[in-house]
């Protein structure tokens, strides 16, 4: 750069703005954004400001390298904008890393300023969704030597500063120094006292690490009045941790070099071969090939033949960086599901962050063909290629999950399975979590068995005797999980057979017996018993049904309670009822079959 003549610039231009007087028409000054990827979605930008009540902006050229939009319309050719449309800028670029720019002014009651220059800086990494750090706006004169500020959703410190002997004194701060066509920027001045101790040096830490991260460099030149007074020359050196001592070797290809007044001399460091002219065209965009937890930074005076060089500066805009965030996804359903009914799917997508996605459409991927589909409002199923898309969801917070849902008619024959997903410009490098599948099958009828109680229950019986569980099965029954929910009784024996019991009550036509979750072949939950008319002998006979956890019915099964006539023997002992000791004694036992039904093998005893 040329510090004396931009010095003297400076101060001239404050002394006047000093004296400015009420009808003067305003000023404007150089503006920048954050250094944005080349593949970067429409990205807003810094608004225009100005000096003054400015009752419009007038863009007077068209930047390269992209698209400039004002609320949304793409600006082709110059036009003027509302002071609320200066504050609506926005900018997409077309993938190709570089220094794009374009002019501006400022209008009031007085007049047009004079035009100054937005720079538009592009770097190399490939994400979609740009963040970043951007010094051009902060506070005039704050002190960048050890400070830590929040940007992007990323605290970023400097520490261990140094530099050799300088005077005046060097400076690590926020200024408008570099003049021209660039903006106000953290400023690294020195004046070294001797070229054999003319190095500086500041070490940027992140609170995560940073994929894709840009660093944007003003001015890095050397002398045009004295080859030997001063030659820039920045290293940059990037780790991939707090811990790790081989800063990442950086090629040709992560650099974009300015307009021919700096060259890439290898071992991370960028030269300054000629002047600048303080455009920011001249700027130079460092992109890193891995992600960054630390940035050394180390600035030199690379020319020894001046025993004194002269004042130099360099100045940086910014820092950019691709956004990310951890996106997960869920999906739940039925695994089985009857043909004809109604299935729905439900979907969550929930933000871990660290950063907020500026746009994220949740997808869910269906067969194609299918009927009955319902997607909840503001989603579309496109029965030609099965993809349902939602409702697209603008800045999705932190910690914040979004529920979505469709509906739709179970295919008649084979299974249905779903992908759910979603679209979004932003990194998310956790990729495990980003999709979610299920599948559900066609679901199979259960089985009810006929059962038959055994042993036989004799008709004389008065009290319940406990009889055989249900019995049933289903084809789609898993280890620890029979699928069967419920039985159905459809009948019941006849009065003149007896009475069945459910739990210790009189059972009911059409009574649900549910079967709990912890049911095994020995414990199902629940007890069947029966009660026999005294006078009746064979079958007592009834149905039921087996309801499985989808809802499905088996056939009617048969369940029959065996009961045998009894035989009412009494039997009768005569004889005297006193004696004495020695003396024969003979006692008659008589049995008696009261029925109904005969008895056999009957031994008194």
């Amino acid at each position: 750069m040329r510090p004396f003549l931009l010095a003297w610039v400076s101060s001239f231009m404050l002394a006047l703005a000093a004296i400015v007087p009420a009808w003067a028409v305003p000023t404007v000054s150089s503006l920048t954004t954050p250094v944005l990827p080349a593949n970067a979605s429409r990205t807003a930008i810094n608004s225009l400001t100005a000096t003054g009540t400015p009752t419009r902006y007038n863009i007077t050229s068209v930047p390269g390298g992209g698209t400039l939009y004002v609320n949304g319309t793409a600006v082709t050719a110059a036009r003027r904008l509302t002071p609320t449309e200066a504050t609506q800028l926005s900018f997409q670029p077309s993938g190709t890393a570089g220094n794009y720019s374009f002019a501006f002014t400022a209008t009031d009651g007085n007049g047009t300023s004079a035009a100054a220059t937005y720079a538009l800086s592009v770097g190399q990494g490939s994400c979609g969704q740009a963040a970043g750090f951007d010094f051009s706006t902060r506070t005039t004169n704050e002190d960048w030597k050890s400070a830590s500020a929040t940007g992007g959703n990323v605290t970023i410190s400097t520490s261990g500063y140094s530099a050799s002997a300088s005077s005046p004194a060097d400076r690590f701060d926020i200024e408008s120094l570099q003049g021209g066509g660039h903006s106000a920027a953290l400023t690294w001045f020195a004046d070294y006292t001797a070229s054999t101790a003319s190095t500086s040096q500041v070490t940027f830490t992140f609170s995560r690490a940073l994929t894709g991260f840009s660093i944007v460099v003003q001015d890095i030149d050397a002398s045009s009045t004295n080859p030997n007074a001063f030659a820039d020359q920045v290293q940059f050196d990037g780790y991939t941790s707090a811990t790790a001592t081989a800063p990442i070797a950086l090629v040709a290809a992560n650099i974009k070099l300015g307009n021919a007044n700096n060259t890439f001399s290898g071992n991370n460091r960028v030269t300054g071969t000629g002047a600048s002219a303080a455009d920011p065209a001249d700027n130079v965009i460092v992109t890193f090939p891995q992600a960054i937890t630390k940035l050394t930074l180390t600035y030199r005076n690379s020319q020894t033949a001046a025993t004194d060089p002269t004042q130099q500066a360099i100045g940086i805009p910014s820092f950019g960086w691709c956004a990310e965030a951890d996106i997960a996804t869920t999906l739940t359903g039925p695994t089985r599901a009857q043909a004809s009914s109604t299935v729905t799917y439900s979907m969550t997508s929930i933000n871990n962050g660290p950063d907020v996605p500026t746009s994220l459409t949740p997808t869910l991927q269906l067969p194609t063909g299918l009927s009955g589909v319902t997607v909840n409002t503001g989603g579309t199923y496109n029965s030609s290629t099965g993809l349902v898309s939602f409702s697209t969801i603008a800045n999705l917070p932190l910690n914040k999950s979004v529920p979505n849902s469709v509906s739709f008619t179970m295919p008649t024959s084979n299974s249905v399975s779903g992908t759910a997903g979603y679209t979004s410009s932003i990194l998310d490098n956790i990729t495990a979590n980003n999709t979610a599948t299920l599948a559900t099958a066609q679901n199979r009828a259960p089985v009810a068995n006929d059962v038959t109680n055994s042993p036989a229950i004799l008709s004389s019986t008065t009290s319940q005797t406990n009889i055989a569980p249900f019995n049933a099965s289903d084809p789609d029954a898993t280890t620890g999980n029979t699928t069967i929910a419920s039985y159905t009784i459809l009948s019941l024996p006849t009065a003149a057979q007896g009475t069945l019991y459910v739990n210790g009550t009189a059972a009911t036509v059409n009574q649900v017996i549910t079967v709990p979750t912890s049911a095994t072949a020995s414990s199902p939950g629940y007890q069947l018993s029966f009660v026999p008319n005294g006078t009746f002998a064979g079958n007592a006979t009834f149905t039921y049904g087996a309801t499985d956890d989808v809802g499905a019915n088996s056939y009617v099964a048969n369940y029959a309670v065996p009961v045998t006539a009894g035989a009412d023997l009494v039997s009768t002992v005569t004889g005297q009822n006193t004696g004495v000791e020695g003396q024969s004694k003979t006692y008659s036992v008589t049995t008696l079959n009261n029925g109904p039904a005969a008895s056999t093998s009957v031994v008194p005893t």
